[in-house]
């Protein structure tokens, strides 16, 4: 599991989506689900997982939502 400071570091993301409880990278503060936010001057949207969305009409339309201001 990498690090989420490893990441930033290597990387330096402007937006960070993440997608699943699954997908969160150690060490981040748990970002509010389903909204956007700022977190460390890096937008940051913390979601659904794919298989969440494909089995649900609404989590996709909640999903969509979202990115259309990310």
């Amino acid at each position: 599991v990498a690090e989420y400071a490893s990441l930033a570091s290597y990387f330096q993301p402007k937006t960070l989506l993440i997608l699943g409880k699954e997908s969160l990278p150690a060490g981040i503060k748990e970002p509010r689900f389903n909204l956007f936010e700022k977190q460390d001057g890096l937008n940051v949207l913390y979601t659904f997982s794919f298989n969440e969305m494909m089995t649900s009409t609404d989590n996709k339309k909640v999903f969509w939502d979202q990115m259309k201001t990310f």
